[in-house]
């Protein structure tokens, strides 16, 4: 059996367009990450602006503790939204990585199914490579989509994690000034 040029360059396209799409995704995904990094850095720069204003302003204990307070409660907000976006970031760039692994594993499939001319053969043959390959990419897929569950819960409990610390920060903050 001879194998096709075609089907063994087809074969190289689609090695190489994995690597490739998956070197893009983890571009992309940094150039996120860092743009988030200096949207965060710009609001905790400017929230410490003003809490050095309101810091200078205060007169009093009562007004030095209120500023306290309210310093605190800037700070998680700002971090906890932070937060919630980095892992959300991470969750989009890892769903867009395994989805594209899903798509490039079946291309390779295929690609190597035609190199080794299952294209040729009976339906009713199977190759023993071919029940390789199909197995190989059903348990990639499986692990993508495990992975991908795993994810997307760790977010949806950190992101509850934060609101129930942040709701706790400011209720904190609300009953020292009620005692006051």
């Amino acid at each position: 059996m001879t194998m096709d040029a075609n089907i063994g360059v087809a074969l190289c396209k689609v090695n190489a367009g994995l690597g490739l799409n998956a070197r893009k995704i983890m571009l992309e995904n940094i150039e996120r990450l860092r743009t988030l990094q200096l949207k965060a850095d710009g609001e905790l720069l400017e929230a410490t602006r003003k809490a050095s204003e309101a810091l200078g302003k205060a007169d009093d204990i009562g007004g030095l503790v209120a500023c306290q307070n309210q310093i605190v409660k800037d700070q998680l907000a700002l971090q906890s939204q932070y937060w919630r976006d980095m892992f959300a970031t991470i969750s989009e760039s890892q769903a867009a990585l395994f989805d594209s692994l899903k798509d490039l594993s079946s291309q390779w499939q295929k690609s190597c199914a035609e190199a080794i001319g299952q294209g040729s053969l009976p339906s009713s043959q199977e190759m023993p490579l071919q029940n390789w390959i199909k197995s190989m990419t059903d348990a990639a897929t499986a692990t993508f989509d495990s992975v991908s569950d795993a994810t997307r819960q760790a977010v949806e409990t950190a992101n509850a994690n934060l609101l129930a610390s942040h709701a706790e920060a400011s209720k904190s903050g609300n009953s020292k000034r009620a005692a006051r």
